[in-house]
Formats: C-alpha cells, structure tokens, sequence
C-alpha cells in the first residue's frame, strides 16, 4: 500500500504525508502530517497548560525525569545521530545554541579547561602547536610513528646538548614565527632548557650562539 486517506481531510495522499504509529494496524498515523499540525497548533495552548499543571506535581516531575533519562540511555546512538544531521542542516542554529551554552556554563568550564591543561600539559601543547601552524598555512604532517623514529634516531637525547631528559618537547629547527613547518624534517627532541633559550633562532644560529659561549 503506498497511498492512505487521512481521516481529517480525507484526503488520499503518499505514505510519505503520513507520521509512523506503531499503535495502527498499517504502522502509520491515521491523520495525515499538514492536519496533525493544524491539531497541534490548535490546541497549543491547552496542552501547554494541561502539562503545567501536571509538571507542578512532584511526583508526576520526578517519573518524567526518570523516563527521559532511560529513554536517552536507551536511544543515545540514535539521539546522536539525528543531532549531528539536524546541526549539519541548520549550521546558524547550532552557532548559536552552542553559544548560548557557552555563556550559561563559562565558569564551569573554564575551570574544566584550566584542570585539563594542568593535567594534559603535553597534549594541550601539542594541539595549540598544530592549530598554530594551520592558521599561519604551514604544513602539519608529522605523526607520533614519526616522531617515535626521531626519539628513537637521537637516543632519548636532546638534539643540541646531548642530555638525556625525563621529557622531551617537540622542537622546530626552523621556528614557526619563521615559515618552519611540522613535519619530521623540521621537529628535532629537546630539553626545555635547550628549547626556551633558542626561541626564535633558527638551528645554526642557536648552534653557533652556543659555540660562542
């Protein structure tokens, strides 16, 4: 069957003109979508009232939280996707919300964010290294397999004094303030001592400041 009569308007419309009800025989709602929503505006009002009134009980509150919440745990990966697909469609509409968001819970998350950089220091390092360097269109391609062969390649040890460090940071020879780009070419491991007196010098600069010294 792929046309119904909408018992409203009886009208004889496509399936498609129809909401699915799992309560009817044929798996579809027996008024068609366009009198569904002259019902719901309708009488708008009336619900909105009739469920004022009920909410304002604390147990009717109560059970209607608790269902929502199974009914989310039940339906999370559905749930997910349609929110992904609606904000793809309506990308101004989930700007703002999110926004909106944003603003009510600044302070939570702020402290979130502060707590997260104190205990993810070398991975938030990492992230503002790359997104520095795609916005000033320099190349990021240097994975960790790679970067694990150059730790590998110098020994655990620092590029420019030799020490052997309880952590080694990702180093430009070239800086990125200067064109430099993270790629395995460019990225050497250094201590941070080594890494904050070079700065913005490149490597033979730094080098040849050192043997001067």
């Amino acid at each position: 069957m792929q046309n119904k009569k909408c018992t409203k308007c009886k009208k004889i419309k496509p399936l498609n003109d129809f909401w699915k009800h799992t309560g009817h025989r044929d798996g579809f709602n027996s008024q068609c979508k366009n009198c569904c929503k002259k019902n719901y505006l309708k009488n708008r009002k009336k619900r909105l009232n009739h469920k004022r009134i009920k909410r304002a009980d604390p147990e009717y509150r109560k059970k209607e939280l608790l269902y929502k919440k199974e009914y989310r745990q039940k339906n999370k990966k559905a749930i997910l996707k349609y929110n992904k697909e609606y904000c793809q469609k309506n990308p101004e509409w989930a700007k703002e919300k999110a926004r909106l968001y944003y603003w009510r819970h600044r302070d939570k998350r702020m402290i979130k964010i502060k707590e997260y950089k104190v205990n993810n220091r070398a991975l938030y390092n990492e992230l503002n290294r790359k997104r520095r360097n795609l916005k000033n269109s320099l190349p990021v391609t240097l994975t960790e397999k790679e970067w694990n062969e150059i730790l590998r390649k110098y020994s655990y040890r620092c590029y420019y004094c030799g020490e052997k460090a309880e952590y080694l940071e990702k180093e430009h020879k070239i800086p990125l303030s200067r064109g430099g780009g993270y790629t395995k070419e460019n990225i050497v491991p250094s201590c941070r001592g080594c890494n904050a007196k070079k700065h913005t010098l490149t490597e033979s600069e730094f080098i040849e400041r050192q043997i001067r010294a």
